[in-house]
């Protein structure tokens, strides 16, 4: 049957690396469940097992890690520096101080996720592997994600690293 409200749309594919990391991120955050209410009910009874309406750091650390080795989550969301930046993160956005509420969990979800992809996609880009970027690895970097074409890449390294750590 056909319904004269609905309609379609051509959607044309974007070719962008980030907004095809968009994509899979949000793809991976369906898959996992996180964009789903009553799945995110289900989440939040096991994270918060003392029932407090609250979780702290470790709480979710724990959780993540669970579905992870599970093969429920993808593994890069394994990060603990990653998983740390997302929940304070997710206390500043909300002004509490070592705990998300219930109320927050969503935002605390889509913070683990954003930032756990961050984290992986820096852990590429870093070939030394010692946690900083030179100035090489950043333009190598930007070019891989296909952001080097239009950008003075050097400028903005130097923009971002105002310590001239790397």
């Amino acid at each position: 049957l056909e319904n004269p409200n609905m309609t379609c749309q051509e959607v044309l594919t974007n070719d962008d690396p980030l907004i095809q990391a968009r994509y899979m991120v949000e793809e991976d955050m369906t898959k996992a469940g996180i964009m789903s209410p009553a799945k995110r009910r289900q989440m939040w009874v096991t994270l918060d097992r003392n029932g407090d309406g609250f979780c702290d750091l470790v709480e979710v650390e724990t959780f993540v890690h669970h579905l992870v080795r599970s093969n429920v989550w993808p593994k890069w969301l394994s990060y603990d520096v990653a998983l740390e930046q997302a929940f304070e993160a997710t206390c500043q956005e909300t002004e509490d101080d070592d705990k998300v509420e219930k109320e927050n969990f969503h935002l605390l979800l889509l913070n683990i996720f954003w930032f756990g992809k961050l984290h992986d996609v820096f852990q590429e880009i870093d070939a030394s592997q010692d946690g900083t970027l030179s100035r090489q690895e950043f333009q190598n970097g930007m070019t891989a994600l296909g952001c080097g074409k239009d950008v003075d890449t050097a400028a903005l390294f130097n923009d971002i690293d105002k310590d001239r750590n790397g």
